[in-house]
């Protein structure tokens, strides 16, 4: 059906020049109808009131303390357990870490695999799952973060990246597949199979480097 699609669509429209290539190579369409169109919605960045908030999300936003965000389901394609791998090493240098994550599907096998790991090497005070969140709690979460952090393997469009973007939050993403070109210059990249690369570039957000927080908060917003 996707074959037939790609061959005969007069328009077929692609969030990128990565799928752009795939589908003229594997389906043998024609490079004029099919075009990239980088699709990327309107985004609410106006924070609600803490006090309206879940008791957890109030509790992280008002104890000052500080943390990577990462809103995304429990799925293979996230790469949860390379993230937490990444943790339990800045853990070493920053006992103080925090990953906050948002999302559903804790009680998935996956869920249960990562929060197995999470009990293991003593990251229950290090990386807090605070389930879904509303609209404003996740405006206000992308604003209060370090940064967020999107190791995802076998995605192509990311949609935290662009709400990161335009929550003036800096963003460390994955090499992996099409985020590349999304991004562009615009957040710092690390392997996604490696959890000691997406440690050196955590460390390089959170230390804030030459002032690399406020350049790339700059250029995510440019680039949203």
């Amino acid at each position: 059906v996707l074959s037939r699609i790609v061959r005969e669509g007069d328009r077929v429209l692609v969030p990128s020049n990565y799928i752009r290539d795939i589908l003229l190579s594997r389906f043998a369409a024609d490079p004029g109808s099919v075009c990239v169109s980088y699709v990327v919605p309107d985004i609410e960045t106006t924070a609600g009131a803490i006090a309206s908030y879940s008791p957890l999300i109030r509790d992280i936003l008002l104890s000052g303390r500080r943390y990577i965000f990462y809103p995304s389901t429990v799925v293979e394609t996230k790469n949860h357990l390379r993230l937490a791998q990444a943790i339990k090493l800045l853990k070493q240098s920053a006992p103080d870490m925090m990953l906050v994550l948002a999302g559903s599907n804790r009680d998935s096998q996956l869920g249960k695999e990562l929060f197995r790991y999470v009990s293991a090497h003593e990251l229950t005070q290090n990386i807090v799952h605070v389930g879904f969140v509303s609209e404003a709690e996740k405006t206000s979460l992308y604003q209060n973060a370090v940064a967020i952090v999107v190791p995802s393997i076998g995605e192509s469009f990311s949609l935290p990246i662009w709400e990161a973007f335009a929550c003036g939050c800096p963003v460390v993403a994955s090499t992996d597949r099409d985020i590349p070109e999304q991004v562009q210059s615009a957040a710092l990249l690390c392997d996604p199979a490696s959890p000691e690369d997406i440690t050196a570039k955590i460390t390089m957000v959170w230390l804030d480097i030459d002032g690399l927080r406020q350049r790339l908060i700059e250029r995510g917003r440019a680039r949203y």
